[in-house]
This record gives C-alpha cells, structure tokens and sequence, in this order.
C-alpha cells in the first residue's frame, strides 16, 4: 500500500525488489504499508533459524552488509536511514532482544489474538494454526538514533539472561545463552570474564574517541 492507495504485487514486485511507481508518489513525505512472508535463511544472512542438539530454537539476524532485504522489505543501502520499532509474536517462554530495551511484555491469551493482530494489521492468514495456547508480544522502543539497515538487529529465542552490576560510566551490559549451554560451569565461568573485558574495551575506546557509548546498552548473545 502506498499512501493508501493498494498496489498490485504481480505489478511492483520481482527479484526481490518492489517498484514504487512515481506517479503514486507525493512530493515530501510519502507512505508505505506492506504485509509479507518470507523464509528463514540457511547460509547465516538475513533471518537465521538455528535448532540446536538439545531441541532449543533461536533465530538472529545478519545483515551487514546488505543482507536485510533477505529478512523484511526495506532501503537496503547504508545512505538512507531510519528509526526502527519492532514487535515480536513468539512462544511464552521464549526471549527477544533487539536494538532497544523493551517497552512492553503482554501474553495474549486464547481467543484474543484476533483483536492484536488488527490492531497490528496483520491478516488473519498469519495467525497460528493453533489458537489454544498462550504467545508472548514484545514490543521495543523506537530506536533512539537513525540506523541504516545493516545495524538494525533482533535474536529470540530459549534463552537466560546474564546482567553485569550497572555502572555510571558504561551502558547497562547483558549476556544471553541457552540455559543448557550455562549448565556447564565451564561455560558459566566465561561470562564474568566476558562481563570485565568489555568494560575494559568500552572504557579505553570512550577515552581514546572522547565520545561516551551512544546507545542505550550493551547486549551479547552466545548463539552456539
């Protein structure tokens, strides 16, 4: 859709790119809506799903350089940015992270998930074939900062959260791992010792730029 106005697909799309035709467009700022599908990739671009030896799935993105078209429609070219605002449907017990903190957790329940997809404009052909069991939305922040696409980023998946003690002069810092992966306490011990060195890291390049860390926090995330 663009600005309100609903384009044939057969028409604008092709090889993975969409044509917007110019006489749709209005000087200044312009509109688009789109609903899509897309797969999960296999090569580690785009959106990759991962489903490890213990049966726990997870799913992150890569799309540095240009590797974000693979996951969403978007201006996939480092020169033209914007501000990005996710919300995430996933299994209850499952943890999502992205580029921002997370403004709000809401379960939805059975039978409600009719009025959150509308109130999202998502079509109803994109509801889980099963509406019996209880999902989690997450919605994030907005981006603080314009982004080109390469930086934008989310994981979710079966995941436990490891929190550094906040400090003044350093963003809030957080290590996620698969729970069966922390069951070693071998594994265990590394993040501590990953928890020091990147303060270490974030405190030397902060004096040698003269510039504090830009974002909102530090997030790492053991995807193996």
């Amino acid at each position: 859709v663009l600005n309100s106005e609903e384009l044939d697909s057969s028409l604008v799309y092709a090889n993975m790119k969409i044509r917007l035709p110019i006489e749709k467009q209005r000087v200044g700022s312009n509109t688009i809506s789109i609903v899509y599908k897309c797969d999960y990739d296999k090569n580690g671009d785009g959106l990759y799903h991962s489903l490890r030896d213990d049966f726990t799935h997870s799913f992150h993105t890569q799309f540095e350089a240009n590797y974000a078209k693979n996951a969403f429609p978007c201006f996939d070219q480092p020169d033209i940015k914007g501000r990005f605002r996710l919300v995430m449907f996933t299994p209850l017990e499952w943890v999502t992270i992205s580029n921002e903190f997370e403004e709000t957790l809401c379960i939805i329940g059975e039978g409600s998930y009719d009025s959150y997809m509308k109130a999202f404009d998502i079509p109803s052909s994109f509801l889980p074939e099963k509406q019996d069991t209880k999902i989690l939305m997450t919605i994030f922040r907005q981006t603080e900062h314009l982004l080109p696409t390469y930086l934008f980023a989310f994981v979710t998946g079966e995941f436990v959260k490891f929190e550094a003690e906040q400090e003044k002069d350093l963003p809030p810092i957080r290590i996620f791992a698969r729970a069966s992966y922390l069951a070693s306490e071998k594994n265990e011990a590394i993040f501590p010792e990953c928890i020091r060195w990147t303060k270490v890291g974030m405190r030397f390049l902060q004096e040698y730029l003269h510039t504090p860390f830009p974002f909102s926090k530090y997030d790492q995330c053991f995807i193996p």
